[in-house]
C-alpha cells in the first residue's frame, strides 16, 4: 500500500515538473491554502487513517515476536495483520 500510494505522489510530481515546469514540493502549501473544504478534508482522513493503520501494524509487529514465548500474544497480533 504505502509504496503505491509514494509511487502515484512521485508520478504527479515528475508530470507536473514536466508539463508545467512546477517544483510540486514547493508548490503544495500554497495549493492546499487554495483546496476547496471537501477535498482537504478528504485528505486529512486518509492522512490519520494511514497514520493508525501504520501505528496498528508497528504494534502487531512488536507483538509477533512475543508469541513465541506466551501463546495469548497471538491473539493480538493476528487480527492487526
Amino acid at each position: 500500500m504505502g509504496v503505491a500510494d509514494g509511487d502515484r505522489i512521485h508520478a504527479v510530481a515528475v508530470r507536473m515538473d514536466h508539463d508545467h515546469h512546477l517544483d510540486f514540493a514547493a508548490a503544495y502549501p500554497h495549493m492546499w491554502l487554495i483546496l476547496p473544504k471537501e477535498n482537504s478534508v478528504e485528505i486529512l482522513a486518509s492522512r490519520q487513517a494511514l497514520a493508525r493503520a501504520t501505528v496498528l501494524a508497528a504494534w502487531a509487529l512488536l507483538h509477533l515476536p512475543l508469541t513465541v514465548w506466551w501463546c495469548p500474544a497471538a491473539k493480538a497480533t493476528a487480527p492487526s495483520l
